[in-house]
């Protein structure tokens, strides 16, 4: 059985969250279509559907139809057959934030960053084979 998912916009806790994406997915899939028009989003919502994806049995393959920016550019790897149209962009950076408080916090706040920095990198360097 397919099933077709739509990741059109952003990725956040709200709209186009891991429970709402991934929690439509029938166990009995076979095959898992993800088109992606996404400018990103939340790291944490991102990792949870690209670890969904990548342990389920199903063949996964997403399909750039127009951005894959930041979040959704390693949502995208997750598929075991990954498209990326002609005309379509795909844009990596490092994670960033918006933080406030005192010193101790912005460090707390930058530690975080890293950790999900690393993550991210991992994430890019299994699935396209590339160094850091």
């Amino acid at each position: 059985m397919k099933h077709a998912i739509k990741l059109y916009g952003p990725i956040d806790g709200w709209f186009n969250s891991a429970e709402e994406i991934i929690g439509g997915i029938p166990d009995d899939a076979t095959e898992i279509e993800m088109r992606i028009h996404s400018p990103g989003g939340s790291v944490g919502e991102g990792l949870a559907m690209y670890h969904a994806l990548r342990d389920h049995k199903a063949r996964v393959t997403t399909i750039v139809d127009g951005y894959a920016a930041s979040t959704a550019s390693f949502l995208m790897l997750a598929g075991d057959v990954r498209k990326v149209h002609r005309n379509s962009l795909i844009f990596v950076h490092n994670p960033w934030t918006y933080a406030e408080g005192d010193a101790e916090e912005l460090r707390k706040t930058a530690d975080g960053l890293d950790v999900h920095a690393d993550a991210i990198r991992d994430i890019y360097m299994q699935r396209t084979g590339m160094a850091e």
